[in-house]
């Protein structure tokens, strides 16, 4: 497979973004002109790649792509930039729902409600973990929680089953996936 080493446009990979001030969500979607654009939408459930999950120094700049230096496992930390930015911990996951994204989005942030909100989920995941398999997520609301001066909104989730590894995931890029189930509103069957 050769280098995808092109300048045309970036990334073609959507994104989510919780926004812990509102407690809300908001997607990429490409608008008429082509260009991406945030689109608030309803988190339903969805199958978070925990196996890949990765963490590291983040900074977000508002108007710019978000600078990383990931750790080297999730059990050894990369060292802190000091470049005199901000510089905060965080987490970057693939999550897959053909019917809320179309595929496979990435849901990555160094904020303190997100970060709160992954830890725990995370924590959840590891007590029922399997091998090739892959937790089914659904989001069930917001916690308000102070942080030192201020507050933020934690996310909540609860993990509603286990399923073997989508294809899509395994695959490691974003194809269209053909649902076969018996039940037609179980996107994930067990």
């Amino acid at each position: 497979m050769p280098l995808n080493l092109g300048n045309d446009g970036g990334s073609s990979k959507k994104f989510i973004r919780y926004m812990a001030s509102i407690g809300s969500w908001s997607k990429s979607e490409k608008n008429e002109n082509g260009d991406y654009q945030d689109v608030k939408f309803e988190f339903s459930q969805a199958v978070f790649d925990f196996s890949n999950i990765r963490t590291g120094w983040a900074v977000f700049a508002k108007g710019m792509s978000p600078e990383w230096v990931m750790d080297e496992s999730l059990t050894k930390q990369a060292s802190k930039p000091d470049d005199g930015r901000e510089w905060k911990r965080g987490f970057k996951v693939d999550i897959f729902s053909q019917q809320m994204f179309g595929g496979i989005v990435e849901w990555s942030s160094n904020s303190t409600g997100a970060s709160m909100g992954i830890a725990d989920l995370y924590s959840a995941y590891e007590k029922q973990a399997e091998d090739g398999k892959l937790p089914v997520v659904k989001f069930t609301g917001v916690k308000p929680v102070k942080v030192g001066m201020g507050s933020t909104n934690v996310p909540l989730f609860e993990i509603t089953k286990m399923v073997v590894t989508p294809e899509e995931l395994q695959q490691g890029f974003d194809t269209p996936a053909v649902v076969v189930a018996d039940d037609e509103d179980d996107e994930f069957p067990a």
